[in-house]
C-alpha cells in the first residue's frame, strides 16, 4: 500500500512540474505586445494640384527634437499643431523659416465632427498656414482656412500617435524661379501622423 501510494505521488508531482513547464513554454511563446508608444517626429505629407509642386508628394517631419507641435487644449476642446522648423524627410532642401500650423475642433477621439478652427476662438479668421521655404529661394505660403473637415484615423493617449488627413481650396503665392505668383484655387491635401504631446 506505501508502495502504491508513493508510485502514485510521484506520478502526480511529475505531472504537476509538467504541466507547469508546458504553461511556462507556451507563454514565453506568445509575442510580445507591441508598444503604444510612438517615438516621433511628427509626419506631415503636403500634395499640391498647382504650381512648379503639383503632383509631388512633400514629405515633411517637425525638426525640433526639444518641442511639443501637438496638445489638446482641455478648456477649447481643440487640437493645436503647430511645427516650426518643418524639413523634408529625405535630402531636405528647406530652410529653417519654414513650418505648418493649423487647429481642429472635437474631442481626443475619432467620432464625431472634426473641423479646422482657428487657434484664437471664434472670429479669428482662418486656421493657420503653411510655408515652405526653400534653400534656392523658391517659397510657397498658403492660408488653411476653418471649417474644413479633418479626418482622424486615430487619436491615442499622451506619447501614442495621432492619424489623420484633410483638404481644402484656397490661394496660393510666393516665389518660384525668382518670379512671384499667386495662384487660386489651388486644392491641398494634408495627411499626418503626430506625436501627441502633454494637454494644455
Amino acid at each position: 500500500m506505501i508502495s502504491t501510494l508513493s508510485f502514485r505521488t510521484t506520478s502526480l508531482r511529475k505531472a504537476v512540474l509538467l504541466t507547469v513547464g508546458v504553461v511556462i513554454w507556451l507563454g514565453s511563446c506568445v509575442p510580445d505586445e507591441p508598444s503604444t508608444g510612438f517615438d516621433g517626429p511628427s509626419e506631415y505629407t503636403i500634395l499640391f494640384d498647382k504650381t512648379a509642386l503639383a503632383g509631388q508628394s512633400i514629405s515633411l517631419i517637425h525638426a525640433s527634437t526639444t518641442v511639443e507641435d501637438v496638445n489638446f487644449i482641455s478648456n477649447r476642446s481643440i487640437t493645436k499643431v503647430y511645427a516650426e522648423p518643418i524639413e523634408m524627410q529625405h535630402n531636405n532642401k528647406l530652410n529653417t523659416q519654414s513650418f505648418i500650423n493649423w487647429a481642429w475642433d472635437g474631442g481626443t477621439g475619432v467620432d464625431g465632427s472634426h473641423n479646422t478652427t482657428s487657434v484664437a476662438g471664434p472670429g479669428g479668421g482662418g486656421s493657420g498656414d503653411i510655408l515652405l521655404a526653400y534653400e534656392n529661394g523658391d517659397e510657397y505660403n498658403m492660408f488653411i482656412p476653418a471649417y474644413q473637415p479633418v479626418i482622424l484615423s486615430k487619436y491615442g493617449e499622451i506619447g501614442e500617435e495621432i492619424t489623420g488627413y484633410f483638404s481644402f481650396t484656397g490661394n496660393i503665392q510666393g516665389t518660384e524661379s525668382g518670379k512671384a505668383f499667386y495662384i487660386q484655387n489651388c486644392k491641398a491635401t494634408i495627411s499626418f501622423r503626430l506625436k501627441r504631446g502633454k494637454d494644455q
